[in-house]
Parts: structure tokens; C-alpha cells; sequence
């Protein structure tokens, strides 16, 4: 079973905050279960867990110093927009 797109990582559940009683995952089958998609766990990770996320997927292992690119990626990710898309 796929982790449900709601859950937090601490346990809560993001559909149900305004009731303390029910703020917790059930881990199982609920009202507001919907699957994580991969955007969604793509929208979840910090800079640094993208950044390493692109080096170890994207990038071709072995061929480049990961390092060098994780840390390019890394400001990268950090850096403020130029003119959006």
C-alpha cells in the first residue's frame, strides 16, 4: 500500500488537523486517503534531499564528480528566480 498524500512525517494526518482526536494516519483505509504520486514526493523533500535526489538520478553515476554536482545543484536550488518561466 502506497504512503497516503496527506500524511506528514511525523504521523499526522493533514486532512483531519482541526480534530485533535483523529490527527493521526491510520495507516489504513480512511475518508481522505489518496496515493502519494511522485510530485507529490518530489514537493516534500528539502533543497538538499532534491539536490541529491537529481545527482543520483539524473546525472549518470560514476561519470561525474556527484560532489561537485550536488553542490551545483544545491545553490542552484537555492538561488532566487530570474523572470519565472
Amino acid at each position: 500500500m502506497s504512503e497516503c498524500k496527506y500524511r506528514r512525517k511525523d504521523g499526522f494526518c493533514l486532512q483531519d488537523l482541526e480534530y485533535i482526536y483523529k490527527g493521526y494516519c491510520v495507516d489504513g483505509p480512511c475518508s481522505c486517503f489518496e496515493p502519494q504520486t511522485n510530485a507529490d514526493q518530489i514537493r516534500a523533500m528539502s533543497d538538499e534531499e532534491l539536490s541529491r535526489w537529481i545527482v543520483d538520478n539524473i546525472i549518470e553515476p560514476g561519470y561525474y564528480n556527484c560532489d561537485i554536482w550536488y553542490r551545483l545543484w544545491l545553490d542552484w536550488l537555492k538561488s532566487p528566480v530570474k523572470n519565472g518561466p
